[in-house]
């Protein structure tokens, strides 16, 4: 499946933040980070997301 790249520094920060919540960050950032994937490459076809501005 080709997901879309997320710019270097969301992993450390993702990371820190599961962290500074006591989450265990090496069971819960890859799959978060896959679905941040998924999500950025779907949203810009079908508009899964509105911004607001």
């Amino acid at each position: 499946m080709n997901v879309s790249p997320l710019p270097p520094d969301i992993e450390p920060l993702l990371r820190q933040g599961l962290a500074e919540l006591k989450l265990d960050a090496d069971a819960l950032a890859p799959p978060l980070l896959t679905y941040l994937a998924l999500l950025m490459r779907w949203n810009s076809t079908y508009n899964l997301t509105c911004s607001a501005g």
